[in-house]
């Protein structure tokens, strides 16, 4: 893969496909390869193919979801990450949670006194506040960021369950 890299890569093509480039590779030959596509990226438009988000979650800016043909979104990866929070509350009381929650709360569940989403539309510990208190009264919570593959989990599965 190296040597086809290198090879595609000395014509200095505007735009290089790539599908899977980083499958059977050791570490040191991924990081590599990366430093090397890192190098022409300013030259050149890399699309990337992988269903390993780990892997390139660290050296892309823009991504987008593709499932069974459908494109689901795309965006820079800041903007995603930035807006993706986990959230956990604690409830003064147990709550009825079926109605009125915000579309951007996903995959809300209650456990007694714990409620537990996905915020896809996080604008910041105040403003979530702000949401919480007109929903729920005063209550205490805390969010966590979450990793790109965890976010394509979420909204993948949010869209199949849409369609449905």
């Amino acid at each position: 893969m190296k040597t086809v890299l290198i090879a595609g890569l000395a014509f200095r093509p505007k735009v290089l496909l790539l599908d899977e480039p980083l499958t059977g590779m050791d570490t040191l030959t991924r990081d590599e390869v990366v430093d090397g596509l890192l190098q022409q990226a300013d030259e050149t438009t890399i699309v990337i193919s992988s269903h390993e988000l780990s892997e390139i979650e660290y050296f892309t800016t823009h991504i987008a979801f593709m499932d069974k043909g459908t494109l689901y979104f795309q965006e820079s990866i800041e903007s995603l990450k930035s807006r993706f929070r986990e959230v956990r509350v604690k409830l003064s009381a147990e709550k009825d949670i079926s109605h009125g929650l915000p579309e951007s709360w996903l995959f809300p569940e209650i456990t007694g006194h714990l409620l537990r989403f996905l915020e896809s539309d996080y604008q910041g510990q105040e403003d979530l506040n702000k949401k919480l208190l007109r929903r729920f009264g005063a209550v205490t919570f805390e969010t966590q960021p979450m990793n790109l593959r965890e976010i394509s989990k979420s909204l993948i599965k949010s869209k199949r369950n849409s369609l449905q």
